[in-house]
């Protein structure tokens, strides 16, 4: 029932089918399905497939909010990685500048 409207669609069609069969061939026996049980049915049939709508849409969008989520934690990372690297840089360059200026008044 998830296929959307089409396959809603059809199932309702196919028990409307179902039930004119059953009135036609059980029609010596008044063997019939009633037009509020058939409602019922149909009706049964639009809520599951509207509640399967909805519980995709719910997985859709915890599927979206774990990838941003991941994308986030990746770029935190990376910018912390950078910011280690440039650190690390910084002290090397300020070790050369001392080292130079040491060197150079000695």
């Amino acid at each position: 029932m998830t296929d959307g409207p089409h396959r809603v669609q059809a199932m309702t069609d196919r028990l409307t089918k179902v039930r004119e069969t059953i009135a036609r061939l059980g029609k010596t026996m008044s063997i019939r399905i009633s037009e509020q049980y058939h409602d019922a049915r149909v009706l049964e049939i639009r809520l599951t497939a509207d509640y399967l709508g909805k519980v995709e849409e719910e997985k859709e969008r915890v599927r979206a909010k774990r990838e941003q989520q991941r994308e986030e934690e990746q770029a935190r990372r990376d910018f912390e990685r950078e910011k280690a690297r440039l650190a690390k840089e910084q002290a090397h360059y300020l070790a050369v500048g001392l080292l130079v200026s040491w060197t150079a008044g000695a």
